[in-house]
């Protein structure tokens, strides 16, 4: 019945509420990362902007298509950089977006439990 319509709205309302979300924790995301990784000169500010792409396009992934297991993280990042290979990603780049990766799944999940 009507009890059911609501339940569905709300979760409807929870789905809208997604992309926002991972909006918001990219943005901070890129604020915290950018001071530890483009200013310590660990990473170009171009790179750490394909990383920051890589990471919502993630986020959006897991998050909102369901893509957890279909998708690696170097997966992501090629989308942003055609030209990474696997040995290139394992040793410039794995350890690095890797971190960022799970630092940021991390606190959207946080964010949606705290809904």
């Amino acid at each position: 019945g009507s009890e059911q319509h609501e339940q569905e709205l709300e979760q409807l309302g929870e789905a809208d509420d997604i992309p926002r979300i991972i909006d918001r924790v990219t943005r901070q995301f890129e604020t915290e990362m950018h001071k530890i990784y483009v200013g310590s000169g660990r990473k170009s500010a171009e790179l750490f902007h394909q990383y920051m792409l890589a990471l919502k396009e993630m986020l959006t992934g897991v998050f909102v298509h369901d893509e957890s297991d279909s998708i690696s993280y170097f997966d992501y990042l090629k989308q942003r950089m055609p030209e990474l290979t696997k040995k290139n990603y394992a040793k410039q780049h794995r350890t690095a977006f890797e971190y960022m990766a799970k630092r940021a799944k991390e606190r959207v999940r946080r964010e949606l439990r705290n809904m």
